[in-house]
């Protein structure tokens, strides 16, 4: 490369370079590579392991660690750590100090305090089967009176005038009105180019137009119709979806007629929220009475009206107006904080959820337990998220929780997962030819203009329905990650819920809505990668569905709105005798699906609520190394349960209760470790996904030592980074997917059959040798100008010589003078053929070949030479 610059000093000046290879090769086109991920989606999926309670827990049992208690353990152990406890009450001397937190005794009532706080607990007990009370504090001295008492405890409650409040801040009117403003926006638009298509159309019909005027103009006005149809739709869409979400969004001005005759109207472009209501309403009806009189001299009779009321009730449906506001939390602290409360607004991040100020949602309601002024003006918002599988997790709504306390009352026993972190990814493999799509016949000469087009009828636009607020979000892209999150959302393999990943919600009780977390997710990698390959297939069909082409002649038209995409060529078909036949065949990328396992982790629900009544469970996450902290929170202790007496008959019951935590914790143990084989290299049934060193772990030793080995064996696991396979598929096997192609393959066949009668067919082929002949002699003269190049200022060799072949292995060469004797050599365009020698000066030489030389047809003009191999004289002939 050179380059060259000139200025006034100097006019010439030289620049050199040579090409760089490094932009050389990115600008080649090159096949994309195999490996390539091409669709990347990163979600995680919990994984339950399956513990059996029954194990654990029995009514009546011999053989379980733990029975069923009383139901009020929860309370005792919640008083005991307020005292100062966490473990429990363990001596007589512990029971002799609690006696300064009795604060009043009024059989059967017992009202006790905690340190720090003026909040009071009031115990209700019950008599015994000797209808007689148990020894009441502070008379309660020992152990065995301070177990006694509470075995005879009918309730506990909290000595306070305000109770918890709970309501929910919805995001869903907001997003609703946003999208209702810019579609309305849009539709004026969409009106005013319906119309002027209208004055276009009628302006150019007074014109003659021709068939591509036709179709030209044809195009333009239903693009220019198709904008206010689409918005049509898209409103009737979003209604749909409001309704699913519990809205009524009217697109036109609406009467409702109630039972009494009135009317409820309902303006366009607002949002109500409908709810049942009695509707009384009162009429006057009336009931004839006859009246008769009779006298000496006459009798008459009359009807008379008597007026009554009677009262109608009847369930109706009456809609609120919502106002909606796009920073509806933000009016919710102002509304709260004018009431006299103290709001924190909480975020979530990670499992943790922490305020703006970064204080943590258990820090919050600690202080409310200590300080029950501050209990009663404190409210909390806590976020609740939805989880797609592609559009990931989507701020739905916030709790509002007023006067919060501590939970204590466990909900339900613990529930442990293994967090997977998963990556499914699609690589390109190939492009398939597919189905015959259309066929267009050309005959001979003839030349046509073909329309190829991508169309998308309007009257075939597929409605969806929201059933969440992250449907309201939703694109109409036509890719493969959208549809597979619509797909996944409605299809029976419940691959992606609310509870698809437990450290995504936990468990936010009835008021939300959401489901517990991970509740139904009791299967298996292997099989949620066959789920998951269901989804994706359904989503792969939606897709080729969605980008179908039609090729069509430039004589069809299309009457009903339409966006369309159209590409048009002109084909002849240059054959004089044969037709030609274009088809046109649908074209599909074949796509290799993999699914990941990049990540293990474990989130506990330990089934204890955050706030008291409410039913919130905050998700724990720990890394597999924190195996023991795991377990350690899995404790049962304030659960109604007790340690199983048969496990140690007659031991103290700090014995009992190591014991019963020892054959908890090693039924734990092997669940885990059962659920951990189902990820493990060369198990049975396995994904296959990890290697874990399983042989450390000795299910004889003791709970603690298991723990130390499983944790150990942990910390050094492996992720193998192979694809999952799904079950009844062999290890290795790729899972393919096949997605339509916006493309079509084109592809000629001429026909078996000539066009023509003979006689033309006979002519063709006469024409056909004439043009042969004409190329021959053109050729001949070129090469026999190429030889006479040759022989320009050549010294005169001093001989000429021609050849002529008589066969195909005879070769006559004519001296003109005669030829040198000895060994000679022939040439062919400087491809040496044979040596021969001349052993006579006759000027007419022969060779003989022993096979066939195809240089010999006479069809065919060669420059030869012949070489004398001593003296080097060339002599060269045309044959």
């Amino acid at each position: 490369m050179t380059l060259q610059f000139s200025n006034r000093a100097q006019q010439n000046t030289l620049m050199s370079s040579t090409p760089s290879e490094d932009l050389l090769k990115q600008s080649e086109l090159k096949p994309i590579d195999p490996q390539r991920e091409l669709e990347r989606i990163s979600f995680s999926r919990s994984r339950q392991i399956m513990i059996d309670w029954d194990q654990v827990v029995a009514s009546a049992s011999h053989s379980t660690p733990y029975l069923v208690g009383t139901g009020i353990e929860y309370l005792r152990a919640e008083l005991e750590r307020l005292w100062g406890y966490p473990d429990g009450l363990k001596t007589d001397a512990d029971v002799q100090r609690i006696g300064i937190f009795t604060l009043s005794v009024d059989p059967p009532l017992v009202i006790f305090g905690v340190p720090k706080s003026q909040r009071r607990y009031t115990v209700v007990l019950a008599p015994n089967n000797t209808v007689q009370l148990p020894p009441l504090p502070p008379a309660v001295t020992t152990m065995a009176q301070y177990t006694e008492f509470w075995a005879n405890v009918a309730r506990v409650s909290s000595r306070d005038d305000l109770y918890t409040e709970m309501s929910s801040v919805d995001l869903a009117p907001a997003i609703i009105y946003r999208q209702y403003r810019e579609l309305v926006s849009l539709r004026s638009l969409g009106a005013s180019l319906s119309a002027s298509a209208d004055k276009i159309a009628a302006r150019e019909l007074d014109a003659f137009l021709s068939a591509a005027d036709i179709d030209a103009l044809t195009a333009s006005y239903l693009t220019m119709k198709s904008l206010e149809t689409d918005i049509g739709l898209k409103l009737e869409r979003l209604r749909d979806r409001a309704r699913d979400l519990g809205y009524y969004l009217t697109l036109e001005k609406e009467s409702i007629a109630l039972p009494d005759g009135t009317k409820f109207e309902l303006n366009a472009g607002e949002i109500y929220q409908p709810y049942l209501t009695l509707f009384r309403w009162q009429t006057v009806q009336y009931r004839r009475m006859l009246v008769r009189n009779d006298d000496w001299f006459s009798s008459s009779s009359w009807v008379l009206q008597i007026p009554y009321e009677v009262q109608h009730v009847q369930q109706v449906s009456q809609y609120r107006k919502i106002i909606p506001d796009f920073d509806p939390w933000v009016e919710k602290e102002r509304e709260l904080a004018v009431a006299g409360f103290t709001v924190f607004r909480f975020v979530r991040l990670g499992e943790k959820y922490l305020t703006q100020q970064g204080e943590p949602i258990e820090q919050i309601v600690q202080r409310c337990e200590l300080d029950v002024d501050f209990g009663n003006r404190c409210a909390v918002m806590i976020p609740v998220y939805e989880q797609g599988l592609v559009s990931g997790e989507v701020l739905a709504r916030y709790l509002v929780i007023l006067r919060p306390r501590r939970g204590t009352q466990p909900i339900y026993l613990p529930r442990l997962y293994i967090e997977e972190d998963l990556l499914f990814s699609t690589h390109f493999h190939s492009v398939e030819v597919g189905e015959l799509v259309e066929s267009i016949n050309l005959a001979p000469g003839e030349e046509r203009e073909i329309s190829i087009e991508k169309s998308t009828l309007a009257e075939q636009e597929t409605r969806r329905t929201a059933t969440s607020i992250s449907d309201l979000n939703e694109s109409d892209r036509i890719d493969l990650s959208t549809e597979m999150e619509h797909e996944a959302s409605v299809s029976n393999e419940r691959t992606t819920t609310q509870s698809m990943s437990a450290k995504v919600g936990g468990s936010y009780g009835p008021v939300s809505g959401s489901a517990e977390g991970g509740s139904s997710s009791t299967e298996t990698t292997r099989q949620f990668a066959r789920d998951l390959q269901k989804v994706a297939n359904k989503a792969s069909r939606a897709v080729t569905r969605q980008t179908r082409q039609e090729v069509k002649t430039e004589s069809s038209l299309k009457t009903s709105a339409t966006t369309r995409q159209s590409t048009k060529i002109t084909i002849r078909n240059i054959n004089d005798g044969r037709t030609l036949n274009l088809l046109f065949f649908q074209l599909y990328n074949i796509y290799k699906l993999s699914l990941r396992l990049e990540g293990m982790a474990f989130t506990l629900l330990s089934g204890r609520e955050i706030i008291a009544g409410t039913g919130i469970v905050l998700p724990e996450i720990y890394p597999l190394h924190q195996l023991p902290e795991v377990l350690g929170r899995m404790d049962l202790a304030g659960f109604p349960i007790r340690p199983n007496d048969a496990l140690l008959p007659g031991a103290s019951a700090d014995a009992l209760d190591a014991a019963a935590r020892e054959a908890y914790q090693k039924l734990v143990v092997a669940a885990l470790t059962r659920t951990l084989q189902e990820y493990n290299l060369g198990a049975s049934d396995s994904s296959e996904s990890v290697d874990i060193d399983f042989s450390g772990v000795d299910p004889h030793a003791p709970a603690a030592q298991q723990i130390v080995a499983l944790t150990r064996a942990l910390n050094a696991i492996q992720y193998m980074g192979s694809p999952v396979t799904p079950p009844g598929q062999a290890a290795g096997e790729s899972q393919t997917l096949v997605v339509g192609s916006p493309g079509l393959y084109l592809d000629a066949f001429v026909g078996v059959r000539p066009g023509t009668e003979p006689y033309s067919e006979n002519m063709r082929q006469l024409e056909l040798e004439r043009v042969h002949a004409e190329v021959r002699d053109i050729h001949a003269r070129a090469a026999y100008s190429e030889a006479l190049a040759h022989r320009l200022y050549r010294v005169d060799p001093g001989n000429v010589v021609s050849g002529q072949s008589q066969s195909l292995r005879s070769l006559v060469l004519t001296f003109e003078k005669p030829p040198l004797l000895g060994e000679w050599s022939l040439y062919i365009a400087d491809a040496f053929v044979t040596d021969f020698p001349i052993t006579s000066g006759d000027l007419v030489q022969r060779i003989a070949f022993a096979n066939d030389q195809t240089w010999l047809d006479q069809s065919a003009v060669d420059i030869a030479r012949i070489v004398h191999k001593e003296l080097k004289q060339e002599l060269t002939f045309l044959i």
